[in-house]
């Protein structure tokens, strides 16, 4: 019966730490990755999480409303494009120089900054 449990729940584990991971060659350390970690969500502070769920995307503004490719970036993206909600919008200086969004397969899009020309 316990190898029947950890075989269920391993992989659920792996694929979770894989999300947790911050993309390659970034360092959570740099100033990038301290802006990323300085992220918080509009509507209540709460952590956009950090550089593991931050990355940069495509984004697109339509009539009214940001539009954004989730995809390959993210562990699990849905491979789609999203429009941003107006409630995930930060209005902060954006360090990274091209749209970034944070998105977790659990929570959706939690936050969005959108490129530096925009």
């Amino acid at each position: 019966m316990k190898s029947a449990v950890v075989a269920f729940f391993l992989p659920v584990l792996l694929i979770s730490a894989a999300q947790a991971r911050p993309p390659a060659g970034a360092d959570p350390n740099s100033p990038l990755g301290q802006w990323y970690n300085s992220l918080r969500q509009p509507q209540d502070g709460i952590s956009c999480c950090s550089l593991a769920d931050c990355r940069p995307v495509e984004m697109q503004l339509g009539k009214d409303h940001y539009w954004i490719f989730v995809g390959r970036q993210f562990t699990a993206g849905p491979n789609k494009w999203m429009q941003v909600p107006d409630n995930v919008i930060l209005h902060v200086p954006n360090n990274a120089g091209q749209p970034v969004a944070c998105w977790s397969p659990e929570s959706g899009l939690l936050c969005f900054v959108p490129g530096p020309e925009t």
